[in-house]
């Protein structure tokens, strides 16, 4: 049983492709449940999500196991997914490594102002699901600036003149519930005790 245990147990490779599957089912299955109206509109939900959970990887993996892990875990997933997803959802092989390129930019940009959210209120201005929820509603309606957003979060708080560019309460509240379905289903803490075992961390 215990030769067993070893021939099946992953690599530390196997275990990033997992992963980095992992982020990608999930975004594509949220990506799934919100009505747009184009391509181009449904990779760039699709590439929003993907931001989402890798922010929680991040999060998550800083918080259990350290920088030092959290550094090889995030690069390794992160990279994993940027380089797959292109090839999954676009036919053009002229845009591909372009569209690799415009999701870093994206996530580079969503880890700062994810890093500045709420973590203990969930679907309020400053939150994470909020911010998600006005991206995506920039997305498919193109009235809420990313800066907007940036500004949201740190004050925490809309201006009454800002309301109008916004996503409703509904459709914010609706966006958390789904993107904290796909986070659990994505199990991060469970494949985080996977990958100090892999890797010896």
């Amino acid at each position: 049983m215990g030769w067993l245990n070893i021939l099946k147990r992953q690599t530390p490779e196997e275990f990033y492709s997992s992963f980095s599957d992992g982020i990608i089912v999930n975004a594509a299955a949220f990506q799934a449940s919100i009505e747009t109206f184009s391509t181009a509109q449904s990779i760039q939900i699709f590439e929003e999500f993907a931001c989402y959970l890798l922010h929680w990887v991040d999060r998550y993996a800083y918080a259990e196991i350290g920088k030092e892990g959290r550094n090889i875990l995030f690069d390794n997933v992160a990279t994993g997914t940027i380089s797959k997803y292109p090839y999954l959802l676009i036919d053009d092989e002229q845009k591909q490594d372009s569209a690799g390129d415009a999701f870093c930019d994206t996530l580079e940009r969503r880890q700062v102002t994810y890093s500045n959210c709420k973590v203990n209120e969930v679907g309020v201005a400053g939150s994470m699901e909020f911010a998600l929820a006005c991206y995506i509603h920039q997305v498919v309606h193109g009235t809420c600036p990313e800066k907007l957003v940036d500004t949201i979060t740190k004050n925490g708080e809309v201006a009454e003149e800002d309301d109008v560019c916004l996503p409703h309460p509904n459709e914010v509240l609706r966006i958390t519930i789904f993107s904290h379905e796909y986070l659990k289903s994505l199990d991060i803490k469970k494949r985080l005790k996977q990958f100090v075992s892999i890797c010896n961390i």
